[in-house]
């Protein structure tokens, strides 16, 4: 799913709206959501690694019935530039969700490092025809966390390893939550 607004300066309610929509099919339905600010589990340090122009993170109010709490970081001009997610974890391990979530439309590959598991998919982007990652998802058996962020390119990206900190990052401060 990537991050594009319909208009220029959009600041983002059908981007998030439709990340949800992601969040949803991949799990934690019908779980209880922690007392938690997912923005604190990132910082706008680490995200900036990601998507340099990030620089305001906001906790995003609950969507009713969503499986998800939400952060989202926002450029200047209050476009989302990236994401993260944490729900609670159901439903399979992240490379068989992703897998079943693009249906075979994006390519999905493991990542290690991550939590218990950890999977990313990526797709064609239309504009460069490069592969670009559409999300990365990591377990660690009690909670998801799943982060997107604009521009990031496939597994041997500087960005990926960045987004990779980000999701190790919010993993190592979930130990409070267990």
């Amino acid at each position: 799913m990537r991050m594009i607004s319909a208009k220029p300066g959009f600041a983002g309610p059908v981007i998030v709206a439709a990340a949800l929509g992601v969040v949803a099919v991949l799990g934690g339905c019908g779980k209880k959501l922690p007392k938690v600010d997912p923005c604190s589990l990132a910082t706008t340090e680490e995200v900036q690694k990601v998507a340099p122009a990030a620089s305001i993170a906001t906790f995003e109010p609950h969507i009713k019935d969503s499986p998800a709490l939400l952060c989202a970081w926002r450029d200047a001009d209050g476009k989302v530039v990236a994401m993260l997610f944490l729900q609670p974890a159901s439903g399979g391990v992240p490379e068989d969700k992703l897998n079943r979530f693009f249906s075979g439309s994006a390519r999905v590959v493991r990542v290690s490092g991550l939590g218990a598991e950890a999977a990313a998919a990526f797709s064609k982007s239309r504009r460069t025809g490069n592969e670009m990652m559409e999300t990365m998802m990591a377990d660690d058996g009690k909670w998801n966390v799943i982060f997107q962020a604009l521009g990031v390119g496939d597994e041997t990206t500087a960005e990926f390893d960045a987004a990779k900190l980000v999701v190790q990052g919010a993993m190592s401060r979930l130990t409070s939550l267990k």
